[in-house]
């Protein structure tokens, strides 16, 4: 699925991963100029890493998922956000430090509804 600047409305993911969308607001979420339009959301095909904001370091999809018991069966509906190559967004989770917006930039939040138990 592809997610253009325009939308605000819960894009279905079908099944189990539920809904999901995109709020605008000043100085919170993701960078809206540091992002590359459209975003495209995919779901887990292995290797993902993401350095969540205010980490120091990359971490992988799955450690993440450990850590925060995301059993193995629920991350395969977690919806992925990405920007280009880069994967900026898990759920509504983990947002990617490098691409958060400063205080007073116009960003972007994630909006991840579920209908599944996986709200970790």
């Amino acid at each position: 699925d592809i997610v253009s600047q325009s939308e605000s409305y819960p894009l279905e993911l079908g099944g189990a991963a539920g809904r999901y969308g995109l709020q605008f607001q000043s100085g919170a979420g993701l960078s809206v100029q540091r992002l590359q339009w459209p975003l495209q959301l995919k779901f887990r095909s292995g290797g993902e890493r993401i350095r969540p904001a205010g980490s120091a370091h990359h971490r992988s999809f799955k450690n993440l998922c450990q850590e925060r018991g995301v059993l193995p069966w629920m991350r395969d509906c977690l919806p992925l956000l990405y920007s280009g190559d880069k994967l900026v967004a898990v759920g509504n989770l983990w947002l990617d430090h490098d691409t958060m917006a400063a205080e007073g930039e116009q960003g972007v939040i994630p909006l991840w509804l579920s209908s599944s138990p996986v709200s970790c």
